[in-house]
């Protein structure tokens, strides 16, 4: 399990649903825009919704929706602009994508505090990892590929089902290619009564190197959906992936930052050249 979870509440969740790595040994998987080297002549900018259903022991189910908005030009910078649960907007941009980290506009203090590029995948959705925030610096995190996890639990404890090519189809205008693989969890293995089956579905643009549908599906726990939506493969204004003229940059990460409770502090300093 990853060890940057922040948060209790999160644990019994993302132990359940991250058991299980569905690595492809022929592939280069595409997420997020901030998710692997970042691509050339690909721009676009479009809205990402990431919601998580939690099934809990008592049967009742809880249902989290997360919302951002992407911008990647050309030259593979980035700007993400998410919905806080305040009704804010909090804004990351990447204007070098040689670098591995980018700066967190804090319009509060109208500081450029830098972030590390790795902790942001996780925030905003079609990574290996996601974390979905409770309030404060409580998130459940997911995990789809824990390969060191699985490694120290010993093989073999999962089966794969069916590793299925789906074919090509078109979502949100955009021609994607899909694959679907099902594993299960061996009776035991978390101290489960029954077989767990976990389901696997992505639906990957070849063109924008990016991942526009996915379904990450726990028969025991829970179900993580994203999809992108009004996606427009324009050049966005290249305003949008500086760092306004009137901030101060800061190079080391912020405190206040409530994702920074996904690492730990030894990983809190990103590296910039």
């Amino acid at each position: 399990m990853r060890r940057h979870i922040g948060v209790c509440l999160g644990l019994s969740l993302s132990a359940l649903i991250s058991v299980v790595a569905f690595a492809q040994s022929d592939a280069v998987e595409n997420g997020g825009p901030l998710s692997g080297p970042p691509p050339l002549n690909a721009p676009f900018s479009a809205d990402a919704t990431t919601t998580v259903m939690q099934r809990l022991n008592d049967g009742a189910r809880v249902e989290r929706k997360m919302t951002a908005r992407y911008f990647r030009d050309a030259a593979g910078r980035v700007r993400v602009e998410q919905a806080t649960s305040n009704g804010n907007l909090r804004i990351t941009v990447f204007p070098n994508p040689a670098m591995n980290a980018g700066y967190w506009l804090d319009a509060s203090s109208r500081h450029a505090r830098v972030i590390a590029r790795s902790i942001e995948d996780v925030a905003v959705g079609g990574g290996h990892d996601f974390a979905a925030p409770l309030g404060g610096v409580r998130f459940i995190s997911f995990d789809r590929s824990p390969a060191a996890y699985l490694e120290s639990i010993g093989p073999p404890v999962t089966d794969t089902l069916s590793d299925e090519a789906l074919g090509s189809r078109q979502i949100s205008g955009v021609e994607t290619t899909g694959r679907r693989v099902t594993k299960v969890v061996h009776v035991g293995v978390l101290g489960n009564d029954k077989p767990i089956e976990i389901v696997d579905e992505r639906w990957e643009s070849p063109k924008l190197k990016l991942l526009i549908y996915s379904r990450f599906s726990n028969s025991s726990t829970g179900d993580i959906e994203y999809l992108l939506t009004n996606i427009r493969r324009l050049e966005p204004a290249s305003a949008l992936f500086e760092v306004p003229a009137d901030y101060t940059v800061r190079t080391i990460l912020s405190t206040s930052d409530p994702l920074l409770s996904l690492v730990p502090p030894q990983h809190r300093y990103a590296q910039s050249r």
